[in-house]
């Protein structure tokens, strides 16, 4: 996370020696496993002659745990964001607003380009709700978070939303047209999905005109909204922030160690535990739906922080202090890398671009090395010139330059961008 001055009308991130080497490593490495993980999500080849037994580690190790991580992150960029920003607090709410506005609308643009982001708004929207906690301490915010955690496994979103359509839907009549005018509107959305992934190069701008189409869709029926898992992992980002979890002076500590082991054990018991009564969950009374979403979402929360603790300690203790430098590159830039990143896939994968949508489960992991090394390189040559990464340069003027509309107050504040 880059800090920012403003002084008069000078914006500028914060010197290189200021930044929290550790995060940007933290991020770097996020980065790699989101790519990937989305690299297998974006091809629509089978998984036959792929080592079955290869996969399925692949998918254990891999799936959901870099997501998780990488809300986590947002959380802590967001936390960053609140608790170094000074000045009235109506100007910095108003401030922090606008910067999710932006971000939103980043999101939106990176969509229509080709780089299939959309996680992006859902996260600006998940992070308004963080302003709720800018001045909570950590006990409240673990409190918060653990029940947000259970209402998360109880599917209290969805249930109240199932609450209001029985209620709108009383009329069987009416609930008839309702549920068919929806499934109707669901298939026109995936329909004009994937239209708009297949179209040919010559069609590139044909193709985002359906984009736009189905982005307008998913906002109506609510497919973008953020949910209370996300939220609960925003708010831990916040609790580590607040707790100096990333904390990078220091010599390495015993319990780091000790939390490292406790996380990876628990998290990896649970993957396999998921694993082995998923086929047969439905044959049981125990564990119920609750339970078991419950216990998903810890085990996962629980291996990605295991994660998360190794790299911090290898960084820490100076082990392949080489490879965590290269990562710490595009951890610098980690909204633009991205974006960029979704951006190579959509073209390797999309029919505008490359069309291999069939190309083997093999490529994925040099798809990732190759996209990786390029995006550091990419990197490295972009900040030896500038102290920001594009996107997180548009998003912190855009920002200022928004808030500035509101409010003609001098502003001596400091901040962060993700």
């Amino acid at each position: 996370m880059t800090g920012e001055a403003k002084a008069g009308a000078t914006i500028a991130p914060v010197r290189p020696e200021q930044r929290l080497h550790s995060l940007d490593v933290l991020r770097g490495f996020t980065l790699v496993g989101v790519l990937l993980v989305n690299t297998g999500d974006f091809t629509r080849n089978s998984h036959e002659g792929l080592d079955p037994l290869w996969y399925q580690t692949l998918g254990a190790l891999t799936g959901g745990k870099f997501a998780t991580l990488f809300q986590l992150m947002f959380g802590v960029g967001f936390a960053i964001q609140m608790d170094r920003w000074l000045g009235p607090t109506s100007h910095v709410v108003s401030r922090y607003v606008v910067r999710c506005i932006v971000l939103f609308l980043i999101g939106g643009v990176a969509e229509f380009l080709g780089s299939p982001s959309y996680v992006v708004a859902v996260y600006a929207m998940t992070a308004l709700g963080l302003l709720f906690f800018r001045a909570a301490t950590p006990r409240t915010l673990l409190m918060w978070a653990a029940a947000f955690f259970v209402l998360y496994s109880v599917k209290a979103d969805q249930a109240a939303l199932s609450r209001v359509q029985a209620w709108r839907n009383r009329d069987s009549i009416t609930a008839t047209l309702r549920h068919e005018a929806a499934k109707e509107r669901l298939d026109r959305m995936r329909a004009l999905v994937l239209r708009s992934r297949t179209e040919s190069p010559e069609s590139f701008f044909h193709s985002r005109s359906l984009w736009i189409q189905a982005y307008v869709q998913r906002l109506s029926m609510g497919l973008l909204l953020p949910s209370l898992g996300t939220f609960t992992l925003f708010l831990l980002g916040v609790l580590f922030w607040r707790e100096h979890v990333f904390d990078p002076s220091g010599k390495l500590r015993p319990q780091l160690v000790l939390f490292t082991v406790l996380a990876l054990c628990i998290g990896l018991a649970g993957q396999i535990w998921a694993a082995r009564t998923g086929h047969a969950a439905t044959a049981r009374s125990w564990p119920s739906d609750a339970t078991r979403r419950g216990l998903e979402f810890m085990t996962m929360t629980s291996l990605s922080l295991g994660y998360a603790s190794i790299v911090l300690m290898l960084h820490r203790a100076g082990i392949l202090r080489r490879f965590w430098s290269l990562l710490a590159w595009q951890g610098r830039m980690g909204l633009t890398v991205y974006i960029l990143q979704n951006f190579v896939l959509g073209w390797i994968y999309s029919d505008w671009g490359l069309g291999l949508q069939n190309l083997s489960y093999r490529w994925d992991i040099p798809i990732t090395v190759i996209t990786t090394a390029v995006l550091i390189v990419a990197c490295r040559a972009w900040l030896a010139r500038f102290r920001s990464g594009p996107v997180e340069w548009l998003w912190r003027f855009l920002t200022y330059r928004f808030t500035a509309m509101q409010s003609r107050a001098p502003e001596t504040a400091a901040a962060a961008t993700i």
